[in-house]
């Protein structure tokens, strides 16, 4: 009499993200990020290779067509957080994908400064754009590690100005820094200007 044992199932083996996806370049409109998809384990080694599909996400969300290790931020990202989404796949190994941090897109602002000295106080009139977004946030003005007084950007004249005045300055020369903090869909950016206070 001959008996047969039930069939068996096998489970492919598994494929397990040892490190994450990680993004590298400058998250800013025009620049060109790239996805490297971190480091695998193979279940079963003696099965091929493993090879990588990227998808691109912004919030969270697929962007249609990104599906390549290298990914074109656009002013459509600014103020987004990206993030890519890394599909592996190896003979024999059931697929599995892993999710890289997000990284925020953000423009680099300009600063145009005028500085004016006075009696015992000086003047900075703070005007700043950023290409595809319209600047809120702050201005402060510091003399060495020392914030000396800030202010909050404001509509004028179809740009964003804010105009810092600090008093109770010694007579003479010296240089302050001019900082705008930033905000969601804006880096924060800094110059320093030399004035004479009379």
């Amino acid at each position: 009499m001959t008996t047969t044992s039930a069939a068996r199932t096998v489970a492919p083996a598994a494929l397990t993200a040892r490190t994450a996806p990680t993004v590298t370049g400058t998250a800013r409109p025009g620049s060109t990020l790239t996805a490297s998809p971190g480091t695998w384990d193979a279940g079963d080694p003696t099965t091929g290779s493993t090879s990588f599909g990227y998808q691109w996400l912004r919030s969270g969300k697929v962007v249609t067509g990104a599906t390549g290790p290298t990914y074109r931020a656009g002013t459509a990202d600014l103020g987004r957080p990206l993030t890519v989404r890394v599909t592996a796949t190896r003979p024999g190994h059931a697929t599995a994908s892993r999710t890289s941090a997000s990284r925020t897109v953000k423009a680099q602002p300009a600063l145009a400064v005028t500085s004016t000295g006075g009696r015992r106080s000086a003047t900075f009139t703070v005007v700043v754009r950023a290409s595809g977004a319209t600047p809120t946030g702050t201005v402060r003005v510091r003399l060495g590690s020392r914030t000396l007084r800030s202010a909050t950007l404001t509509s004028y004249r179809g740009t964003r100005r804010a105009v810092v005045t600090v008093t109770g300055q010694a007579k003479g020369t010296r240089v302050y820094t001019v900082e705008y903090l930033g905000d969601a869909k804006a880096e924060a950016r800094s110059t320093k200007r030399r004035v004479t206070v009379r």
